[in-house]
């Protein structure tokens, strides 16, 4: 893989412009994740909300869960979950 010929080793999954900009859904980047820790990389996941007002723990709680459908202990183990709201 091109990336891991470079020295790369993380990921950015879930990125506030892919999830708002490109139309990225929940179950895109719960697959997107589950090939980057199948090929390796370590996934960084991005959360967030779009508002400053949006009901923050019901969104997160969705944009987690969901990514990590699927997923075993240890593979979810290796994930970096990171929080930056769209609005910030």
């Amino acid at each position: 893989m091109m990336l891991k010929n470079i020295g790369c080793s993380h990921v950015i999954v879930g990125h506030s412009e892919r999830r708002y900009k490109m139309g990225e859904t929940d179950e895109i980047i719960n697959l997107k994740l589950k090939i980057a820790l199948k090929y390796g990389f370590i996934p960084v996941l991005a959360v967030g909300e779009k508002e400053q007002n949006d009901d923050i723990l019901k969104i997160l709680n969705v944009q987690i869960k969901s990514a990590f459908e699927g997923l075993e202990a240890p593979e979810a183990g290796r994930v970096i979950v990171a929080y930056e709201p769209v609005w910030a």
